[in-house]
């Protein structure tokens, strides 16, 4: 069961917005904005909860007690608009730049990172703390797992079906098939990591300027070997075939990287990782390293021998001996 939807605190918004919407015109407004909805039961559950004061001036900042109830449920930036919350709203208004900050946001993407891709790919100039305010209020991934994720999208695909309108429930069938190169839902199903990125970029027509073929092909590899050894271990009646397959993987991979990388650049690679650190400090002096306790003397210090240590006789003629008397 999906318990929680990502546009939760705009949600609440709308909940407690002066306007007194219905439930039934929250749930349309959220179909406008490609937004997901949980259905009745979610929203009536948050108006249990939102308590607002009475009187509630939430555009009012000088209103003490209604800021403090807005702070409290973070949705304070949906009724004071500043300049990074009217380019957040903005995001949601453009369904291609949407598109690309849910992907990137769900691949965990600097937020600085985005946004330069906004500006640079869409000219669409943009800041880190928009993209973060529209992580918030509209795409918050943090309150669902991994499985209500992928069961999410999965339902945005289907929520033509339930439409009233028969024209709008015959896009169901179409939907349904693009779904599956949907970027968001890659995203869903690939580990965290800079590559998975550029895979849902490149799913929207972004050609990446730099790729680091070495690297795809080591993590290819990787995966591949992973794969196999979780064949291995389920034992099922065609995990050995998949386990051969993805072995053959493994084997090419490794000669796709012996013809692409030198033994002399691997070298280099291993080599540049080693910094030579110097300390910059000042140097101590030596009576601040032995508290005064140092001599200039070149010569050893004789040593005092020990009351009742052993003396070795010493051997001569008579007369010479120790202890011989005359």
């Amino acid at each position: 069961m999906i318990r929680r939807t990502p546009c939760e605190f705009y949600l609440k918004y709308l909940i407690v917005h002066p306007d007194k919407l219905a439930d039934t015109q929250i749930q349309e407004k959220l179909q406008e904005l490609g937004l997901d909805d949980l259905g009745d039961y979610y929203i009536k559950k948050l108006r249990e909860k939102l308590k607002p004061p009475s009187p509630f001036y939430p555009a009012d900042q000088y209103h003490a007690r209604s800021q403090r109830f807005l702070i409290k449920e973070g949705i304070q930036c949906l009724f004071l608009h500043d300049e990074d919350a009217m380019t957040a709203l903005r995001i949601l208004d453009l369904p291609r730049h949407k598109e690309f900050v849910e992907a990137m946001v769900m691949a965990y993407a600097p937020f600085d990172a985005i946004a330069d891709s906004l500006s640079r790919h869409k000219r669409f100039k943009c800041r880190p703390k928009a993209i973060e305010l529209f992580k918030q209020y509209f795409w918050n991934i943090d309150l669902l797992d991994s499985v209500q994720m992928r069961a999410l999208i999965d339902i945005r695909a289907s929520s033509a079906a339930f439409h009233a309108d028969e024209r709008v429930k015959g896009q169901s069938g179409p939907l349904k098939k693009a779904y599956y190169s949907d970027p968001r839902r890659l995203i869903s199903q690939l580990p965290y990591s800079p590559m998975s990125a550029v895979m849902a970029q490149m799913k929207m027509g972004l050609m990446p300027a730099k790729v680091n073929l070495t690297k795809v092909v080591e993590r290819t590899r990787e995966a591949a070997a992973l794969g196999a050894y979780e064949a291995i271990s389920a034992g099922g009646p065609r995990d050995s075939q998949r386990a051969r397959d993805l072995s053959e993987v493994v084997r090419a991979m490794t000669d796709v990287l012996e013809t692409i990388v030198r033994p002399d650049e691997n070298l280099r690679e291993e080599l540049s990782r080693i910094a030579l650190r110097t300390d910059e400090g000042t140097i101590p002096y030596i009576h601040q390293l032995s508290s005064g306790q140092h001599t200039v003397e070149m010569q050893p210090v004789p040593k005092e021998p020990h009351h009742g240590s052993y003396e070795p006789a010493v051997e001569g003629p008579p007369g010479e001996r120790p202890g011989d008397s005359g």
